[in-house]
């Protein structure tokens, strides 16, 4: 007799494959064959169905699919893509507003230009070139002449300065599109 995940799999593959594809595109059905063996040989999943938590936990599984740039399922299909547009489904379909995008992308610059101006000219020059043009430590040691260690040190300085900006700002973050929970905008 088939168990809790064996059904489970009957009835939502459909809307969960449907999913899988409509967040990652191409690499969305191997997303679903991956799920499929994980929740078939792990027994964790048994326990997830029986409390009505399958459906939930796998729709995180495939969100953070989409986003993460650490998970398993990043290493082993999309960390070929470069730079994906997270901004939009793979078919190119907006997930956000044009207008929240643009007020997204403007806050954020506004976090790392201050962050910026807290350290060395020379960390924030090469954070920039390092990003901008998007070198490896390698390739920007190489243009520059720079020591790659220097180039490393420097671009996790400016990282950490900009974490530690984004960290001031306290409950403001980007997610709520610069406004902190009183409603008063940055």
């Amino acid at each position: 007799m088939p168990g809790c995940v064996e059904n489970f799999v009957i009835e939502a593959e459909e809307e969960l494959k449907f999913m899988c594809q409509r967040f990652l595109g191409r690499d969305g059905s191997d997303m679903w064959q991956d799920m499929c063996v994980e929740m078939l040989t792990n027994p964790k999943y048994e326990k997830l169905c029986e409390d009505g938590k399958l459906r939930f936990y796998l729709i995180r599984v495939i969100n953070i699919a989409k986003f993460s740039t650490t998970s398993p399922f990043h290493t082993k299909y999309r960390k070929h893509v470069y730079k994906n547009n997270l901004y939009e489904f793979p078919d190119g379909v907006p997930i956000f507003s044009e207008e929240w995008i643009s007020s997204h992308r403007k806050y954020q610059q506004g976090q790392v230009e201050e962050a910026l101006k807290t350290i060395t000219w020379f960390d924030a020059q090469v954070f920039k070139i390092y990003y901008l043009e998007g070198h490896t430590y390698k390739s920007l040691a190489h243009a520059t002449g720079i020591n790659k260690d220097t180039i490393g040190l420097s671009v996790r300085r400016a990282a950490e300065a900009i974490k530690e900006e984004i960290e001031k700002k306290g409950k403001r973050s980007w997610r709520h599109g610069g406004v902190d929970s009183e409603g008063d905008r940055d």
